[in-house]
């Protein structure tokens, strides 16, 4: 039996840094940069942390910054930034690995990053434990599954349409089969997000709680994705408790994503601690009070600076895994 293994129960994390061999992001790459130097050092007080860099000059640069072991920085030529999205998903038993092929990149960039990653990934000490991997043939990236670790994961709609080969029993039943989730809920794509990802919207706090972004029903297409949201979660998840996080999304674009400020679900997790994204906006109070009453001293509050930018935050740029014993 398959049991996948919930971020509450995980304590190591990997990243991947953004560099000039990535031109997508040379606009913003030196408040990137530092951005990621503060991450880490906030990561490595509480948590695993390795940092994969193109170079050895990388590595120096990166310990500049940061103070921290130059062991914390593996060299390999991972080709992009949202390790969530290409990395396998990791179980009891083995690893898992879908098809990355997302509808917003092209088939062979998509192809290039997912091979990027698996050639560092099959040559990492991570591998060297003899660890295996179960590819399954469906196409899901994976800031668009979250579970509880006990049988019951959530995806948005995005699943279908990028799997029209398939029908939805076909799918539902290969994950069932597979992964031995007993409960599949499919709730509607947020409208303008890109990637169509459930990460952002919704996640697990345990077994039988979420919290979810508190969406006003400002505009007609709002008020039918939040009536549809809500009976989805109302039908499959009757006794799952909800709590609400503020949500501002931002209507600054760049290069056609909406920034990501304003989303605060987007939060890295681990054993350990909680990682959650702060933009400087004056409502994040009431944020950091919900959290803090949720995780207590648990929590670490870190600016996600010209990340945001790009759309994603903290749970899109990480991978975190169960150390082997």
């Amino acid at each position: 039996m398959i049991n996948l293994i919930p971020d509450w129960d995980t304590d190591g994390v990997i990243l991947v840094l953004p560099s000039a061999f990535m031109n997508y992001y040379n606009e913003f790459l030196a408040e990137l940069e530092l951005f990621y130097a503060n991450f880490l050092v906030e990561i490595a007080k509480h948590d695993p942390v390795t940092c994969i860099v193109p170079n050895q000059a990388y590595v120096e640069k990166m310990v500049r910054l940061t103070g921290l072991n130059e062991k914390k920085f593996d060299i390999a030529l991972v080709e992009d930034i949202w390790v969530r999205d290409f990395a396998p998903i990791q179980s009891e038993q083995c690893y898992i690995k879908f098809v990355f092929n997302p509808t917003y990149e092209s088939q062979l960039n998509n192809e290039y990053i997912d091979k990027s990653f698996m050639d560092y990934f099959y040559l990492s000490k991570i591998k060297d434990y003899n660890i295996n991997i179960m590819h399954i043939d469906l196409r899901l990236e994976g800031g668009n599954l979250i579970h509880n670790g006990k049988g019951t994961a959530i995806v948005t709609e995005k699943l279908y349409s990028q799997n029209r080969n398939k029908s939805k029993e076909e799918i539902e039943e290969l994950l069932r089969d597979k992964l031995f989730i007993e409960k599949l809920v499919v709730v509607p794509t947020e409208p303008g997000d890109r990637t169509g990802h459930i990460d952002g919207m919704l996640r697990w706090i345990d077994s039988n709680q979420i919290i979810i972004n508190d969406y006003q029903p400002d505009e007609p297409r709002r008020v039918k994705f939040l009536n549809k949201l809500n009976n989805s979660l109302d039908k499959n998840l009757p006794d799952v408790e909800r709590i609400t996080i503020p949500y501002f999304p931002s209507t600054n674009k760049s290069k056609g994503w909406f920034s990501a400020e304003g989303n605060y679900i987007n939060f890295l997790r681990t054993r350990n601690r909680v990682y959650v994204p702060i933009y400087k906006l004056p409502e994040e109070e009431t944020v950091k009070e919900i959290f803090t009453q949720m995780f207590g001293e648990y929590v670490s509050f870190i600016e996600a600076g010209a990340l945001s930018q790009y759309g994603g935050a903290f749970n899109c740029i990480t991978w975190n895994y169960r150390l082997p014993n």
